[in-house]
């Protein structure tokens, strides 16, 4: 999908845009593989605070996944 946004848009752009999916994809792996690295990235990537109380986290991290979508919606209805 980055490349198909690459195609659209900057590189650098698409990159910004599908950030928040590849961080949510990182809590994914890091949550089947216990013990990982990845969830400090993910949560980072995926735009949530790990600071604030659970039912937070999970409200800012399907607020960044439907973010994410509707900015790669708005990129490709433009062309």
């Amino acid at each position: 999908m980055e490349k198909l946004l690459a195609g659209l848009i900057s590189i650098d752009d698409a990159k910004a845009m599908m950030s928040p999916l590849f961080g949510i994809n990182d809590l994914r792996g890091a949550c089947a593989h216990l013990g990982t690295s990845l969830i400090g990235s993910g949560m980072e990537r995926a735009e949530v605070d790990d600071r604030l109380p659970l039912p937070m986290q999970g409200r800012q991290l399907i607020q960044s996944f439907v973010n994410a979508i509707k900015r790669i919606e708005a990129a490709i209805s433009l062309r």
